[in-house]
């Protein structure tokens, strides 16, 4: 029953990996932005794009890492450093 649960843990966390691996370069910054506790609007002012092309970036990095909210992606992202 242990092994059991390990291997599920394991899997889970291989899965896991792999949709951070699909990430595009600028949804990854995005990402490390909302880590950041940065808004749409600072985020879109930073990389210089729209907020309403920030929103989008976020929906779909929500969706591809199958979460629900911003704090579910920044607990998401492995530490820095």
């Amino acid at each position: 029953m242990l092994a059991e649960c390990r291997q599920a843990a394991a899997a889970a966390e291989r899965r896991h990996a792999d949709r951070l691996a699909s990430l595009s370069e600028r949804e990854r910054e995005i990402a490390a932005l909302i880590a950041d506790r940065c808004t749409n609007k600072e985020i879109a002012v930073r990389l210089g794009i729209g907020a309403s092309t920030v929103a989008f970036h976020v929906s779909n990095l929500l969706a591809k890492l199958h979460l629900r909210s911003r704090a579910d992606l920044a607990a998401a992202l492995p530490a820095a450093g």
